[in-house]
């Protein structure tokens, strides 16, 4: 009998994610596979690329103030109440 289970490796023991259906104390062959990984220069691709796109975004936001009644100068009123 051949089959494929997950299992995650935990202080020197594998630890099946699903029943076996082997009985206690069968012995068993093991082929390990670990998860492939992308690169750490590719990780740090992806990651450049992603910072560059939301900056590309927030450069096409507007510059514009949007004219609510409300301006810097207002800060803390609008965060702590009162009158200044």
């Amino acid at each position: 009998m051949s089959y494929e289970v997950d299992a995650i490796y935990d202080n020197g023991i594998l630890k099946p994610l699903a029943p076996l259906a082997l009985p206690d104390q069968a012995r068993v062959t093991l082929t390990i596979s670990a998860p492939a990984s992308p690169d750490a220069s590719e990780k740090i691709a992806g990651q450049k690329a992603a910072l560059q796109q939301l900056w590309e975004e927030v450069d096409r936001l507007p510059q514009v103030p949007n004219n609510d009644g409300w301006s810097s100068r207002e800060h803390d009123q609008l965060l702590y109440g009162g009158q200044q």
